[in-house]
């Protein structure tokens, strides 16, 4: 629980600065920025987090273990793994909420999330849909740039899915996304 109060606290109080534009600017080409700005700025700052912190859990693993993954794809994969919720428009209040009861709750997201959109309740429906499927929803997206490699795109796609063991790299972007 204080993990989930100092991510908000973190999403309230951060803002990109220069120095996380620069680093932003040094992993992506232009298209694949393009794809990062749309991010609202609380998730692109969020992003830049769990990149960084990719890089440090990358930095300490042995070199055996460090030649065994592709540290750019896992900073690539890391910056631009929540380009899915571009199309959703979230606010912070929603996702503050969607994580709790997700939290308490854990079959009732999913349930909701094939809700018919006409219903009275498709605000609901929309925030269920964007927290189970933006991995899915970012893939379709960046698979249409093809300067993004496939192991980046498999990070997109699988980083909450805990099937999904493959790439390697994935368990790093999944510890990295949960401490951010």
């Amino acid at each position: 629980m204080l993990r989930r109060f100092k991510q908000f606290f973190w999403a309230i109080f951060s803002k990109m600065t220069d120095k996380d534009r620069e680093y932003v600017n040094s992993y992506l080409n232009l298209m694949e920025q393009t794809l990062f700005y749309h991010l609202d700025p609380i998730t692109q700052k969020h992003c830049v987090r769990v990149a960084r912190t990719c890089e440090k859990l990358f930095d300490r693993l042995d070199s055996e273990q460090q030649s065994r993954l592709n540290r750019e794809a896992l900073i690539k994969g890391a910056l631009l793994h929540d380009i899915g919720k571009v199309s959703f428009q979230i606010s912070l209040l929603e996702r503050v909420i969607m994580v709790m009861v997700n939290a308490l709750f854990p079959g009732l997201v999913k349930k909701y999330a094939y809700l018919d959109y006409r219903s009275p309740l498709s605000w609901w429906h929309r925030m269920c849909h964007s927290y189970l499927y933006h991995g899915e929803i970012g893939w379709n997206v960046a698979r249409t740039i093809n300067t993004i490699d496939s192991i980046t795109l498999q990070l997109i796609r699988h980083h909450h899915s805990q099937e999904h063991k493959i790439p390697a790299e994935i368990e790093i972007l999944r510890l990295a996304d949960n401490l951010n």
